[in-house]
């Protein structure tokens, strides 16, 4: 069983390196990809709070 999913794993990687190895830009905009991402996620996780704080506020005053 695990020798199937260690050649399974196997695979995977060298799929993935093949596909990077054909197309090196496209790492390259991954990366840009996954960085927006991420500052996308941090704005909005920044945005929650604010709005928790707002919804606490209300709550505490009715």
């Amino acid at each position: 069983m695990w020798d199937v999913v260690s050649l399974m794993l196997a695979i995977g990687v060298m799929m993935l390196i093949i596909n990077y190895w054909m197309d090196p830009r496209q790492i390259i905009d991954d990366i840009r990809t996954l960085k927006g991402s991420n500052d996308r996620v941090e704005k909005l996780e920044r945005r929650i709070e604010e709005l928790e704080k707002i919804l606490m506020s209300e709550r505490k005053s009715d």
